[in-house]
């Protein structure tokens, strides 16, 4: 078996050299993780100048280096975290405007970069854990994921929600807080 040595360059110039094992399949999401730990969600991996898919697997990618950047929109790139991360079938889409995207609420008048206020879940056939991601929508005022099969424990970042007065977690039990 033998490795493979990958080079990732961001835009300001730092570079990072990642073994991959050619036995251990990796996917470009897996790299996105190496680059950037909690939040692989915010990178854009490009290699020959289109953007690479997450769930392509590294093995069938043709060449040693690639090029990341940031993503502009962290509150865009948070749901659609959360879409992937529950599966969800929604319309959330880079293609669509926000303000168009089903089960969410905005605030346009906001000077904040965080707009979304209200996020209903409930009734979506949800299984897993809740995704902690969910804690960084700083505007978030109503959270709404009663009526699903959702597991585990309530993230502890959803507990640093300021604006958070409204969390309807399951049918038989309503958590309200200020």
């Amino acid at each position: 078996m033998s490795n493979r040595e990958v080079y990732v360059k961001g835009i300001t110039g730092n570079t990072k050299t990642i073994q991959i094992l050619n036995h251990n399949p990796i996917t470009v999401y897996d790299l996105k993780k190496l680059i950037n730990g909690d939040e692989p969600y915010m990178i854009r991996l490009l290699h020959n100048s289109e953007e690479l898919n997450d769930e392509q697997f590294m093995n069938q990618v043709e060449g040693d280096t690639f090029y990341y950047l940031m993503k502009l929109n962290k509150e865009v790139e948070l749901l659609l975290e959360i879409k992937r991360m529950m599966n969800l079938g929604l319309n959330w889409s880079k293609d669509v405007e926000l303000s168009q995207w089903s089960c969410i609420e905005i605030d346009e008048q906001t000077d904040s970069k965080f707009k979304v206020t209200k996020l209903f879940l409930n009734n979506n056939q949800l299984t897993g854990e809740i995704p902690k991601e969910i804690g960084k929508l700083t505007n978030l005022q109503y959270l709404c994921l009663d009526n699903n099969q959702l597991t585990g424990e309530i993230p502890k970042d959803i507990g640093k929600l300021t604006n958070l007065y409204l969390f309807e977690y399951d049918k038989d039990k309503l958590i309200q807080k200020k």
